[in-house]
């Protein structure tokens, strides 16, 4: 540490490193998680059309029995 430097003057870049991180990570996360709601609905609709077809398609989740 440099003499008159304060220790948050010396910590801030990494806080500002690991603030960057930390929102690249929940960017990406998020961006896989709508990817895997998107397909598990696509999958599920190839469920509701055999098991329940008279059911109309904004029905959400019936139970399978």
């Amino acid at each position: 540490m440099f003499r008159g430097e304060s220790m948050s003057a010396v910590l801030w870049p990494d806080r500002k490193r690991a603030t960057v991180a930390l929102l690249l990570f929940g960017v990406s996360f998020g961006y896989i998680e709508a990817a895997v709601v998107t397909y598990s609905g696509a999958l599920y609709e190839l469920v509701r059309q055999r098991f329940y077809p008279q059911h109309p398609p904004s029905d959400v989740f019936p139970l399978l029995t």
